[in-house]
């Protein structure tokens, strides 16, 4: 009786199969099957349901029909389509975070948690970096300790300077160099 129309999802909207509703133009982007009333799923969308969905937020499925996601992009992720890693430099949600300027290489760390890749600079810590050595050290990895410093101050965290003075009988651009050695100062002071 002719009384079904063809799908709106038809390439051609007036053209399909005039029998079975097959579009002859093929689907518009998003949908799939011979009528074109299938939409894209599995994490799929445009033509054909060819094309992967980016990386969403919280895993979410992005639309069928032009791959935006809808709850916007999961942290590290940009671009229409959530599929462009965040700029060098940057990482996180809407990589609006800057990479710590205390890595090693700032414009290379990991763009979804910040993570420096190659390492601190002298004097920081932890897997951004935004930590200093612990109290008495410095340097690489935290690893030095610091000198004798006058008024028992704690040495810089990055190079290992006293923020005064070495200690009386201690001398050198970190306090560690002096009359007597560590060894000794420390068994000198044990029998005290």
């Amino acid at each position: 009786m002719c009384k079904d129309e063809c799908s709106p999802h038809c390439v051609n909207k007036q053209s399909c199969d005039h029998e079975s509703g097959a579009c002859e133009g093929g689907c518009t982007n998003g949908w799939i099957g011979e009528r074109c009333t299938e939409a894209c799923s599995n994490g799929t969308f445009g033509e054909g349901c060819k094309l992967k969905c980016g990386h969403c937020y919280g895993n979410s499925a992005c639309d069928h029909v032009n791959g935006s996601c809808v709850s916007g992009c999961a942290s590290g992720w940009t671009g229409t389509v959530c599929n462009k890693k965040c700029p060098a430099g940057y990482f996180g949600i809407m990589c609006k975070d800057r990479c710590s300027p205390n890595c090693r290489n700032p414009l290379t760390c990991d763009h979804e948690t910040g993570r420096c890749e190659d390492g601190c600079t002298d004097g920081w810590i932890g897997e951004k970096c935004t930590e200093e050595c612990g109290s008495g050290y410095f340097g690489k990895g935290c690893e030095n300790t610091c000198g004798r410093c006058s008024n028992n101050d704690v040495c810089n965290h990055v190079d290992g300077s006293c923020p005064d003075s070495c200690s009386a009988g201690w001398k050198g651009p970190d306090c560690k160099d002096g009359k007597l050695s560590d060894f000794l100062y420390y068994i000198v002071h044990l029998l005290h």
